[in-house]
């Protein structure tokens, strides 16, 4: 099984977990979002992680989880003058970054957002907010912390300014052609990780809030 563009992290440490347990030796690939979604959908014996479960999403692939729980934001300046209270005054703005085939993305389009600047990575958006391309951009609570300190922008540079959907789940997508055996498989161990307190410890090496733990 080989995993494409994978969100690195305690998501990566809980898949090698999985892979030890199931005896997967399949490496491992960090890459672009966009390619290995693409990829994922395309190719027998791959997998994509960590993908949000999407009423639209859930017929394109096979699942494994959940890893975690997920609150989307527009993020913007503390100083820059953006107040957003509903979708109606984010699709007012002169553009929003969201990665191209973010799950975020797709919720956007489908709400008629015109004015939508989709980079092939969130590194990539988070240069244009740097740049002053653009104003405001989305990501998730899970991921913010990290893609700030990757892109050397200051926490304090940033801050949410509206949550939108749903809490969302974090799963392990497999492409469609996986034998249910395997996803079963997967299931069974992570179901193991979760009741054993491995999944725990890892999630407190992040030092991720425990109030963002995926259901037992």
């Amino acid at each position: 099984m080989r995993q494409p563009g994978l969100t690195g992290g305690v998501a990566t440490e809980i898949v090698r977990e999985i892979q030890k347990r199931v005896g997967d030796t399949s490496p491992i690939t960090l890459g672009e979002w966009a390619a290995g979604y693409d990829a994922t959908l395309k190719q027998p014996n791959t997998m994509i992680f960590s993908a949000v479960r999407t009423a639209q999403r859930e017929k394109t692939f096979k699942w494994v989880g959940p890893l975690s729980l997920v609150k989307t934001y527009f993020y913007g300046s503390p100083t820059g003058g953006v107040v957003l209270n509903s979708l109606d005054d984010a699709k007012k703005l002169p553009k929003i970054g969201v990665p191209k085939k973010f799950y975020a993305e797709e919720f956007l389009l489908k709400a008629g957002f015109t004015n939508l600047a989709s980079p092939e990575t969130p590194a990539e958006m988070v240069e244009m907010f740097k740049k002053g391309e653009i104003k405001v951009f989305v990501s998730h609570n899970l991921a913010i912390s990290n893609l700030l300190l990757d892109s050397k922008v200051p926490v304090q540079g940033v801050k949410p300014l509206l949550t939108f959907m749903d809490t969302k789940q974090h799963w392990l997508a497999f492409n469609l052609a996986t034998p249910d055996a395997v996803i079963q498989k997967w299931q069974g161990a992570l179901n193991e990780i979760k009741k054993d307190g491995t999944f725990k410890k890892l999630w407190v090496k992040y030092n991720l809030n425990p109030a963002d733990m995926p259901p037992m």
